[in-house]
């Protein structure tokens, strides 16, 4: 701690950063939510597209400097819908919505067909090294 590397040949007066203010220009570039063996971890709130296609909104804390990558842990995503019926899925698409601050998911979910509009939540299966990692490095 207390270093400052700079390009040029001019030194500038050394910034002093609030953990927060750290955490926030971090959280633009890699946000990773995790489950810890907590159960299942709600991720998500969607809706059925069609019979195996679900759709939802990641909200997340600061606007991300662009579309990120979503990447999984050693667990699995599951949707629940109609009640708890359960079924795994696999990630299609993250598009992102700068203004709202949402990451939006797409996913497909082969082990239980549904029907389009069927309301469902998007969760982390429950693991000790399950996450889902946004990530929008350069």
């Amino acid at each position: 701690t207390g270093v400052q590397l700079e390009v040029g040949e001019q030194a500038t007066p050394f910034e002093h950063r609030s953990y927060g203010e750290e955490l926030t220009l971090c959280q633009r570039y890699c946000i990773q939510y995790n489950n810890n063996n907590a159960g299942d971890t709600l991720l998500a709130t969607g809706f059925g597209l069609d019979s195996d296609d679900v759709e939802g909104g990641v909200h997340v804390p600061v606007a991300m400097r662009t579309t990120p990558t979503g990447s999984f842990g050693s667990g699995d995503i599951g949707v629940r819908y109609n009640g708890g019926t359960d079924s795994t899925c696999t990630l299609n698409n993250v598009y992102y919505n700068v203004n709202g601050n949402v990451v939006g998911l797409n996913f497909d979910s082969p082990s239980t067909p549904f029907s389009a509009g069927d309301a469902c939540s998007i969760r982390l299966n429950d693991g000790a090294d399950n996450y889902f990692r946004l990530d929008a490095e350069l």
